[in-house]
């Protein structure tokens, strides 16, 4: 209902990799519900938090009163598979200014903005947000500082950016060196 939780897993060498970051309105953690499984990773609030939680009996129960609900529930799996597909091919792309304009594009608007009018606020610290993308926040600040050099991006303050030329940044995003 408020604040963010960060979802990451602890690799062997003690380091942590973030995978998600929710924020109002999200479910999360409903995996487990469903296969029985533990949760494969470990969620840690950003800040204050507020949020619900269900059973596994309750959300069994919801399902039977209303299918809808487990359709929806697979549309959100769903989504999140997709998003990890994204996630793996950005951790696969070298190239410092390539990931940080695919990590800014993640966070556009589906629809097709007018250039300049798209307003981008990070989530979170731009060194969690740097994190996702396998980023260093030293390297994540020379990509913005590349983009914003470009032309592309206007950096409004801290982890605040004006999208001056969308398409461009699709496009820089798109652009891998492998």
């Amino acid at each position: 209902a408020e604040g963010r939780v960060k979802i990451y897993r602890l690799m062997p060498d003690g380091n942590s990799v973030t995978n998600y970051i929710f924020g109002p309105g999200d479910v999360f953690g409903f995996m487990p519900l469903f296969d029985d499984a533990p949760y494969p990773a470990f969620a840690q609030a950003v800040g204050s938090v507020r949020a619900g939680v269900v059973t596994r009996a309750q959300l069994h129960e919801a399902i039977q009163r209303d299918p809808v609900l487990a359709s929806l529930l697979l549309k959100q799996l769903s989504r999140r598979l997709r998003a990890a597909f994204d996630q793996i091919e950005a951790l696969s792309v070298r190239g410092v200014i390539h990931k940080v304009a695919l990590a800014l594009a993640s966070l556009m608007s589906s629809k097709q903005p007018h250039e300049g009018l798209e307003i981008l606020n990070l989530p979170v610290s731009s060194a969690e947000f740097a994190k996702l993308y396998g980023l260093t926040p030293e390297s994540f600040s020379r990509g913005v500082t590349q983009l914003v050099e470009n032309g592309i991006v206007h950096r409004l303050r801290v982890n605040s950016f004006q999208v001056l030329k969308p398409q461009e940044l699709r496009d820089t995003a798109r652009t891998y060196t492998f």
